[in-house]
């Protein structure tokens, strides 16, 4: 019996040192559970923080580009306002000297009419048939001044107040007056449609012909046209294609 009663007693202890050592090994299990749970809430955490941190960076990049080009957008829409006001403040410049020079041309022609007419009066009413040639001439110069200055109205007029652009080379006075074909540019407004000085696509390229310039019909052949400037920014005379290669309008022809 006293056997037996160690036995069982023996038998007791091992179980509970077994129930004990379950115990602290599921303690064990329960904390490097608790550890790792944490471990991986802190790389969350941390990845998050990251994230919102590249966000912020991104968002202010794009704040500071989007900032950068407005700047320089405003700083081309000043330019070409500088420029289109420094153009219109030279073909206004242009246009009184030509007008002032035309004025004083009507007044020499005039004085001189006076001179060969006192002198026609001298001469008891008999004029030399020379100078009655001369004064011919001279009233007709004087009437060829006169009506350049009207059609140079009519044209302010029609444009709205703008100042027509002088040639370069001299045109018959009949196609200013409306006899040839106007055009309005209608294409390039991102910089212009491209000017050639010929016909044929191989020549030089000049200065572009700006969106809302005006032109004027010297020759055309199909697409191409030859022009010559008569309001707007651009080469005075040159060659432009009237439609694009997709078939887009840069050239409207005005009623």
């Amino acid at each position: 019996e006293e056997a037996e009663a160690q036995r069982r007693k023996a038998a007791e202890e091992a179980a509970a040192a077994q129930r004990q050592a379950e115990e602290e090994a599921e303690a064990q299990r329960l904390k490097a559970a608790a550890e790792e749970a944490a471990k991986k809430q802190a790389e969350e955490d941390a990845e998050a923080k990251r994230h919102a941190l590249a966000k912020e960076e991104a968002e202010r990049v794009a704040k500071q580009r989007k900032a950068e080009e407005e700047e320089k957008e405003q700083e081309a829409a000043a330019k070409k306002q500088a420029e289109e006001e420094a153009a219109a403040k030279q073909r206004a410049e242009a246009v009184a000297e030509a007008r002032g020079k035309a004025n004083e041309d009507v007044e020499k022609g005039k004085k001189f009419m006076d001179v060969v007419e006192q002198a026609t009066q001298k001469n008891n009413g008999t004029e030399d048939p020379k100078k009655l040639l001369l004064r011919k001439a001279v009233e007709e110069a004087v009437a060829k001044k006169k009506a350049e200055q009207a059609t140079e109205e009519s044209q302010k007029k029609r444009g709205g107040g703008r100042e027509p652009k002088k040639r370069a080379s001299a045109t018959p006075a009949a196609s200013s007056v409306g006899e040839a074909k106007t055009w309005e540019v209608t294409g390039g407004k991102q910089g212009g449609i491209v000017v050639r000085s010929g016909k044929e696509l191989s020549t030089p390229e000049l200065e572009r012909l700006a969106c809302g310039a005006v032109v004027q019909e010297l020759s055309r052949e199909g697409n191409r046209l030859q022009f010559s400037l008569l309001s707007g920014k651009g080469p005075s005379e040159g060659w432009v294609n009237i439609r694009s290669r997709d078939n887009k309008e840069l050239l409207k022809q005005r009623r």
